[in-house]
């Protein structure tokens, strides 16, 4: 049974353009080159020529754009390296290719390598879905496939309205509201959980946020996020919305890896767990769950009903009625369980 992608509440964004979704995925087990050939190969794609004999990125021009294949470390991805070559000595390229060739070897066993897709019409996922069987064929391998393979899907949906405080907030909510069922149904690896890349909001920002009374502005939806909130490491990371919709808003606010954000109209979603060495695998779950956060989102009756329990009860919302919530879905939009 071909794997399906649940219609979002909101198709379509603001602009009346059909939405779109960027995905990153992380595996080992394959190259940079490797992986990029697979993907030329099966999205009727062509590789960049590399400017390195052993690159660390590389870039596949398709009909949907560029998508990004890369060795998930900055040291690598700059070659920061080099400056340890020649304060050592070592400046003849012929030794230094070598060198080079044999770090990255070493590295590809530690560090990912990342599939960074571009953004794509939501209702044309499925377009992928080839892909990711090829991946696992060639040796791709996942979270599950070794103890220390912390690595995660991430997705990227384009926020209907991005300059928006009333679109932005009720997402965020209804995030907090399932948090607890999304790491339950994701079923999030352990070697995930204890890295600090998916950490939870602070209790004080949650209950901030999910209170009757909270209608912030734009301007201080964005304060209070950079207040309570300032590293990249959350499982539902609003930078790049903020940084694209206020750009050089993070300057000056102590923000761990500000330099690292990518400004873009989007949600950044980063909890799934990357299972390509699974077979059978696709994104198509890890969409459908998000989906439920979006139908929550635009239902203000049963997410204040939710945010009631959250606050009379100091914790997370009872997951029983999060669970009746989504089974009780009509449509086509209910989560993959």
């Amino acid at each position: 049974m071909a794997n399906t992608f649940a219609p979002p509440p909101h198709s379509h964004a603001a602009s009346g353009d059909e939405r779109r979704v960027g995905l990153e995925v992380e595996l080992s087990g394959l190259g940079v080159a490797e992986l990029a050939e697979i993907v030329a190969t099966t999205l009727d794609g062509r590789v960049e020529e590399p400017s390195e004999p052993t690159p660390t990125c590389l870039q596949v021009e398709t009909s949907f754009g560029p998508f990004r294949i890369e060795l998930d470390s900055d040291y690598f991805k700059n070659r920061r390296y080099l400056d340890l070559l020649e304060r050592v000595g070592v400046t003849d390229d012929g030794l230094v290719a070598k060198i080079e060739a044999q770090a990255i070897s070493v590295a590809s066993e530690l560090v990912p390598v990342e599939l960074v897709s571009p953004p794509i019409p939501w209702s044309e996922l499925e377009t992928l879905e080839p892909l990711w069987p090829e991946i696992h064929a060639r040796g791709g391998l996942g979270t599950h496939d070794a103890f220390r393979f912390a690595f995660g899907l991430h997705l990227n949906p384009e926020v209907p309205e991005p300059h928006d405080a009333a679109c932005i907030l009720p997402h965020l909510q209804a995030f907090l509201l399932l948090e607890p069922w999304l790491l339950d149904v994701e079923d999030v690896d352990w070697s995930r959980r204890v890295t600090p890349y998916i950490d939870g909001f602070p209790a004080e920002y949650a209950a901030l946020c999910l209170a009757p009374d909270y209608a912030p502005t734009l301007d201080v939806l964005i304060e209070d996020y950079l207040r309570h909130s300032p590293t990249r490491n959350r499982v539902f990371d609003l930078l790049p919305l903020f940084e694209h919709v206020r750009p050089g808003c993070l300057e000056g606010k102590g923000v761990e890896g500000a330099h690292l954000v990518s400004a873009r109209p989007t949600f950044h979603y980063r909890l799934p767990n990357s299972e390509v060495g699974q077979q059978g695998w696709s994104p198509a779950s890890a969409w459908s769950n998000w989906v439920e956060v979006e139908r929550l989102a635009v239902d203000d009756a049963q997410r204040r009903q939710l945010a009631t329990e959250y606050l009379a009860s100091h914790a997370s919302s009872p997951l029983s009625r999060v669970i009746d919530f989504i089974a009780g879905a009509s449509g086509p939009a209910g989560g993959a369980r």
